[in-house]
């Protein structure tokens, strides 16, 4: 036992002259392990022996950001920056962070000053081209990926990102040429494999769409999308047993039935009838809901709101009354088309139009059109949640964002200044004011008419 202890404490000794560049290296090796815990601590040490090592910095942002503690993320990084602000990576992963936090405009300034640092590195542009199609700029995009590949021709992610986009965009042929490329470069991506299934199908290709599906569900066997792709191509190929087969394989590795193979199995005769999975229900609807307004309107010709305004205004017009009302309320789904097609029709200086419309989960948005004593319209925002606390600032432009998706709403975040000024930018387009108050203003703020 004695003679352990000389060399216990030689290796405490060692330990403690551990440097931060060597603390950082082992909480590198930990994160990329997915020990983040491990990989926590070692940056807290080496941070506490250099309090402005930027890499530590930078990786205890990486780390924040994987245990989802985004906003500490954001300061971590931010710091490394300032320790350091010619690292273009840190701007790369600084940008990354805040479009996924949905800062589209910040993410933009990043990227472009990590491109600025390092003009010659595909990533940067890969990465900006990204947030573009967020934006659906696909022009912008699609340079932006031909250029990434210019400067890095063996880049097989900038040829299959092109790839996807010109699937998007209906642009088959195209679509397929890059994921030719990108394969050539590296065969064994799945998600391409799948791009190229796609194409094949639209174009009508049939047998070679099954063959590339049948390559992605081999390198990948566990991936539910495969094999319900696999079963409906099989299916068009008169191939119904194998059809069965895959769509059955699809249902197994994911019981919640995503992507609804058991839809397609009650088609094909194969099950009995019964209920669409609520999963497969709840994505379907996700997926379409990009394009529902154009295609309800303009396929459907869906003219609802409108037809009420006619109404709402012959209604008028036949007893000789004004068209100036007090309140009016639209218990609607949230689609905000009611509300926007007053807001364009003459009642738009109407003295005191109350608008509100609830979704599930008592979220309330309530929309105060041309407060009294006031000739201009106000748009107010609140939370009723019960479960969320209502915040002191709610961001109109954000709220008219989310109706527009039909997404459940939810306690709108704090205003920055710049925030701010985009709502009121937001409004005015609208002809709105804009304005923000919580479920029970202060003093300091504005009350709705009648309160």
């Amino acid at each position: 036992m004695d003679r352990l202890r000389p060399r216990f404490k030689s290796h405490e000794q060692s330990r403690t002259k551990r440097s931060a560049t060597d603390l950082y290296d082992a909480a590198v090796r930990h994160f990329l392990s997915k020990r983040y815990g491990q990989a926590e601590d070692c940056c807290r040490q080496a941070l506490t022996l250099n309090t402005k090592h930027a890499d530590s910095l930078h990786l205890l942002g990486l780390v924040h950001w994987q245990t989802n503690r985004l906003d500490l993320a954001v300061d971590l990084i931010a710091s490394a920056i300032r320790c350091n602000p010619n690292n273009h990576e840190y701007f790369l992963n600084l940008g990354e962070l805040l479009r996924e936090q949905n800062k589209l405009d910040e993410a933009r300034k990043s990227f472009d000053i990590a491109i600025k640092l390092a003009p010659n590195r595909a990533a940067g542009w890969i990465k900006l081209g990204n947030l573009l199609r967020i934006q659906r700029r696909y022009d912008e995009v699609l340079l932006t990926y031909e250029h990434a590949f210019t400067l890095d021709p063996n880049n097989a992610e900038a040829s299959a990102l092109s790839a996807g986009v010109l699937l998007e965009l209906g642009r088959y042929e195209e679509a397929l040429a890059k994921c030719d490329l990108s394969l050539a470069i590296s065969p064994d991506q799945v998600e391409v494999l799948c791009v190229k299934g796609d194409c094949l199908r639209n174009l009508g290709r049939t047998a070679e769409a099954a063959a590339s599906y049948r390559r992605a569900s081999e390198l990948e066997p566990d991936r539910v999308s495969v094999w319900r792709l696999l079963g409906k191509v099989l299916e068009q190929l008169g191939d119904r047993d194998g059809a069965i087969k895959a769509l059955r394989r699809a249902r197994d590795i994911d019981p919640s039935d995503r992507f609804g193979a058991s839809v397609e199995l009650m088609r094909l005769g194969a099950d009995e009838l019964s209920e669409m999975p609520p999963a497969y229900v709840r994505l379907l609807f996700d997926q379409y809901a990009a394009k529902f307004d154009t295609a309800l309107v303009e396929s459907l010709g869906y003219r609802g709101p409108s037809v009420l305004v006619e109404a709402v205004r012959s209604a008028c017009q036949a007893h000789q009354k004004p068209a100036n009302f007090k309140h009016a309320i639209d218990l609607g789904c949230g689609m905000f088309w009611l509300p926007a097609a007053f807001w364009l029709s003459p009642w738009k200086d109407t003295t005191a139009t109350v608008l509100l419309w609830a979704r599930a989960g008592a979220t309330l948005i309530v929309l105060l059109m041309c407060a009294r004593r006031s000739r201009q319209p106000v748009l107010w925002c609140y939370s009723l949640n019960s479960n969320r606390s209502a915040t002191r600032e709610a961001c109109p432009c954000q709220a008219l964002r989310s109706l527009r998706r039909n997404r459940e709403l939810f306690a709108m975040p704090g205003c920055t200044q710049s925030r701010r000024r985009d709502c009121n930018a937001c409004a005015s387009a609208l002809g709105l004011q804009a304005r923000a108050a919580v479920l029970y203003p202060s003093r300091s703020q504005p009350h709705p008419p009648g309160n």
